[in-house]
């Protein structure tokens, strides 16, 4: 009984270790949005648009997407479980539906373990009859 109390600290002390070197020698996500701003253009009220976003991992660990909240998609964005691996990209299509008239300014706000950048917004704009 002895022994596993004794077998309890250096494994927790490897793990501390473990995770402290990777942040340490660079394995970390590094998330890219492309656009950061869509311009939607004139639309009908009602009308609903699709656009494209692509989400890419400049860094050198895998990038998770942990939640997408975007405007008008009411059950959320099904997420892939999988990592963006260092140097890929994925990409996403959303769509806008106006909901009233005149110019209108929303955004996508995308989740992620990318410890610098945890969260980033992508605006849209543009203007309904």
């Amino acid at each position: 009984m002895k022994k596993a109390k004794y077998l309890v600290i250096p494994i927790v002390f490897l793990s501390i270790l473990f995770v402290v070197s990777q942040s340490l020698s660079g394995n970390l996500p590094r998330i890219t949005i492309i656009p950061k701003e869509i311009n939607l253009g004139f639309m009908k009220k009602g009308e609903a648009k699709l656009y494209k976003v692509i989400i890419g991992n400049s860094g050198d660990g895998d990038l998770f997407i942990s939640n997408i909240n975007a405007p008008n998609e009411e059950s959320g964005i099904p997420l892939n479980k999988k990592a963006i691996k260092p140097g890929k990209k994925v990409e996403i299509t959303f769509f806008y539906k106006t909901t009233a008239s005149g110019k209108f300014k929303d955004h996508v706000l995308i989740k992620s373990n990318d410890p610098e950048e945890p969260s980033v917004k992508i605006f849209l704009v543009g203007e309904s009859e």
